[in-house]
């Protein structure tokens, strides 16, 4: 998939089947769903979607990371993580989510240490559930 994408063109839909990732977000304390994805010209960074997850009614407002993360060195080529807000024990290997990327929050970004990190995913957090006005 090698469409261009621009900030008008969202929202943005995505399905793909979760597959496991290094577990360096579960440490943090933000699991996420890694998805397959390709795209070269969709801009890396934070996005706030919405996910459905199979067999629910309604879409889950979620956190979406695309890109390759700078802080760690195992990861070479983008990836796409899904953080459900407030769902932290689901087990979704192998299941195909959908989601909708709704606003892009903030381009990624390089941090001196794991601390600051987990800061800024608590405040991209804070962000998205004023975004979802939950």
């Amino acid at each position: 998939m090698n469409e261009i994408l621009s900030m008008s063109s969202l929202p943005f839909t995505i399905t793909g089947t979760v597959t496991p990732g290094t577990g360096v977000a579960r440490v943090l304390g933000f699991p996420t769903a890694n998805i397959a994805y390709e795209n070269s010209s969709l801009p890396q960074g934070v996005y706030f979607a919405s996910t459905i997850v199979p067999a629910e009614i309604a879409s889950r407002p979620s956190i979406v990371f695309w890109g390759t993360p700078y802080d760690v060195k195992e990861i070479t080529k983008p990836r796409l993580e899904v953080h459900i807000l407030g769902q932290s024990g689901l087990e979704l290997y192998g299941t195909e989510l959908t989601v909708t990327l709704e606003y892009f929050h903030r381009a990624n970004q390089r941090f001196p240490d794991t601390n600051d990190l987990h800061e800024a995913i608590m405040q991209d957090i804070e962000a998205a559930k004023k975004y979802f006005s939950i």
